[in-house]
């Protein structure tokens, strides 16, 4: 007899396996059989008190609640109730009265279980007795509801195996790729005087064919514009220019707006402004950012299952701390979103802070054939490097290095 489910995460796997031994309650599930009196009725899931003259059909039921759907969409699964007699399978469905013992996970019209549209929180699955009532008598089984992503591109992977019974499901498909598909690049930018070429290249690389070069490695790209100075600029020291969009012209528009001023010294706030960008946390006289679109997050409303990428341009070196941000939480904030870096040290700028920064973040790049004359190349480099959000990166090899130098 089955004595527990247990269920397992692998990134955006869920496998779950029906075990025979085990006192504690599995992670996630809430097993029927737990408090279940050795003097229950039933052999076997599926079987009947007549000897399995009765059958349950299917005798193991999974029911998934696509969480992908907003509202979840309920699951539901229709039953058979098969009479076993010399001359073949009746079907006494009709005349059967089915029921479940834990009726807060759906409920049955006729023949038909539909499950409720969620579950409670922090609970994976739940798995409950369904009985089927005859003249003839009685036939149990299992039913599991879970509440996983079971369309679109990011589907959870999921099934029960029971003690001595067939898989349910029987079979499944897994999507997976070890392409990235979907990336979101921030371009932070130092606009201190100093930093004028620089924002003209990012102008001219935005007008030119960097995005489309982006979408040749990645098919679903998103950009997004943030300018920072420092914090002796008062209300200059960051503006969000444009949060991730898909839409290039709109990107163009946000580079467009920028201009080079104030500063005058080093270090400047690129710290608090990267920091801001993956988080969206006030940092005085930065206020929050509330994301716009539910499921997006960060100061640049970056998209779920993106893979978020920092560009950040500048000449100078970094305040530690920038306000209340500081390079230790920065590296945390970049670990917190899986985000990856990318320094474009304009002009020969300093590269020590960033260099730390991407051996934390694990964003080495590919050496460029030569040094590239603009903010664009880096960002390309950084694109066509950057891991999945739940895959390591590759190490760092002699065709590598930490940071991109463009000219200003």
């Amino acid at each position: 007899m089955i004595r527990s489910v247990r269920s397992l995460v692998l990134g955006g796997l869920v496998f779950a396996v029906a075990v025979g031994c085990g006192s504690k309650d599995p992670s996630g599930f809430e097993d029927w059989q737990k408090n279940t009196s050795p003097t229950d009725p039933s052999g076997k899931f599926g079987g009947s008190t007549t000897g399995e003259s009765l059958v349950l059909d299917p005798k193991n039921a999974t029911v998934i609640i696509d969480s992908t759907t907003s509202p979840p969409t309920p699951g539901t699964v229709t039953y058979r109730v098969l009479h076993k007699v010399a001359n073949g399978d009746e079907d006494v469905t009709g005349s059967a009265k089915l029921s479940l013992r834990d009726t807060s996970i759906g409920s049955f019209d006729g023949a038909v279980f539909t499950s409720l549209a969620d579950l409670p929180e922090g609970t994976l699955g739940k798995s409950t007795l369904v009985t089927a009532d005859t003249s003839a008598g009685q036939a149990a089984g299992t039913l599991t509801v879970v509440k996983l992503r079971k369309s679109g591109d990011q589907r959870d992977f999921f099934f029960i195996v029971p003690y001595n019974e067939d898989p349910t499901p029987e079979n499944d498909v897994l999507k997976f790729s070890t392409n990235i598909k979907m990336a979101d690049v921030a371009f932070v930018m130092d606009t201190t005087g100093s930093m004028s070429s620089s924002i003209n290249n990012l102008k001219n690389a935005l007008q030119g064919s960097l995005f489309a070069q982006l979408q040749t490695a990645i098919p679903n790209v998103g950009l997004a514009v943030v300018d920072h100075r420092d914090f002796s600029d008062g209300s200059n020291v960051l503006r969000l220019r444009q949060v991730i969009t898909t839409d290039l012209s709109s990107a163009q528009t946000a580079v467009g707006q920028m201009s080079a001023g104030g500063g005058g010294d080093e270090p400047e706030a690129q710290i608090a402004a990267m920091q801001f960008t993956l988080l969206g946390q006030a940092n005085n006289p930065i206020p929050a950012h509330t994301p716009a679109t539910p499921g997006t997050f960060g100061g640049v409303d970056f998209r779920p299952g993106s893979v978020p990428i920092v560009v950040e341009i500048t000449d100078a070196s970094w305040h530690d701390p920038s306000g209340n941000a500081t390079m230790a939480s920065l590296k945390a904030a970049f670990a917190s979103t899986n985000a990856k870096f990318v320094n474009v040290a304009s002009s020969g700028g300093p590269e020590n802070q960033a260099n730390d920064l991407s051996d934390a973040t694990s964003s080495n790049v590919p050496r460029a054939p030569s040094e590239v004359p603009a903010a664009a190349s880096a960002a390309r480099a950084s694109v066509a490097r950057a891991a999945p959000p739940t895959a390591p990166a590759a190490p760092a090899d002699s065709t590598s290095r930490r940071t991109a130098t463009a000219t200003a």
